[in-house]
């Protein structure tokens, strides 16, 4: 079962500073301006928040999927647990870059399967580390 909670058309107002690391560490995808549109939905069986968003001027669209806090053992975090593991921490981010005019600022890690997040409501470069992936 899928939950979607956050939909946005035309935020204009959320900046994205995307860098995807491949597999040859030499290679490195960036995705950085405006966002057009973006969803938040939260897959219940998979327990995974997934970050649908569209660029601007872009017509791809990108699915950032993530799983729980790494450093938390996943097999002890009830379905409850895992969505405001994920899903309160995104939709927090999103608010506070789109409050503060912020570039919400995410590394994804494809060979380790690792999404990092900055953490904007602090100033000391706080880092939110989950499981996850981006398919295009």
């Amino acid at each position: 079962m899928s939950t979607c909670f956050m939909l946005m058309n035309n935020p204009m107002d959320l900046i994205m500073n995307l860098v995807v690391g491949t597999t040859n560490h030499n290679e490195q995808t960036t995705l950085e301006g405006a966002i057009e549109k973006y969803k938040v939905d939260f897959d219940s069986e998979s327990n995974q928040a997934i970050f649908t968003f569209k660029m601007f001027g872009d017509s791809k669209f990108y699915k950032l999927r993530m799983i729980a806090d790494a450093e938390k053992n996943l097999e002890e975090l009830t379905s409850t647990e895992h969505f405001f593991q994920v899903v309160n921490v995104l939709g927090l981010t999103i608010n506070t870059a789109k409050s503060k005019k912020k570039s919400l600022a995410i590394k994804v890690d494809m060979e380790k399967s690792y999404v990092y997040l900055e953490d904007l409501s602090s100033n000391d470069g706080t880092i939110h580390k989950f499981h996850g992936w981006l398919e295009h």
